[in-house]
């Protein structure tokens, strides 16, 4: 875990991103880009995916350089949600739930800055 210094800057908290996927290669480009300023690593929890999916989120990996585990299973939601905290809970900070089809807005870091440190918890972010 970090420090309580480091924990009033969005850039020194490890946020992990939990992100429920079933065939969304047109939007999962875009939504990984919208976050990949802050966040540390993205869970991405593959259900019966068709498309070509998987490919790009490979190529978002190797594009950015992002930390990426996928999860692929027929487990509900609920299930994946859990093995993703417990894959994480010893490093993680933060956690978003953002579905793949989601694109913060550009002032989210700002608002998750202010969140952090205000201690808040929980709480909804604006997307498109």
């Amino acid at each position: 875990m970090t420090s309580s210094n480091d924990q009033n800057n969005i850039h020194n908290v490890k946020i992990i991103s939990i992100m429920p996927v079933w065939d969304e290669q047109n939007i999962i480009g875009l939504s990984l880009a919208s976050t990949k300023s802050f966040v540390y690593e993205y869970i991405i929890l593959i259900q019966k995916c068709t498309d070509k999916t998987r490919e790009v989120i490979e190529y978002c990996r190797k594009l950015w350089n992002l930390k990426i585990q996928v999860i692929e299973t027929e487990e509900k939601i609920r299930y994946r949600r859990e093995k993703a905290i417990k894959l994480t809970k010893e490093y993680a900070d933060y956690y978003i739930i953002q579905d793949a089809d989601e694109i913060y807005y550009e002032n989210v870091e700002n608002q998750l800055q202010y969140m952090i440190e205000k201690n808040i918890t929980f709480a909804t972010a604006p997307i498109v």
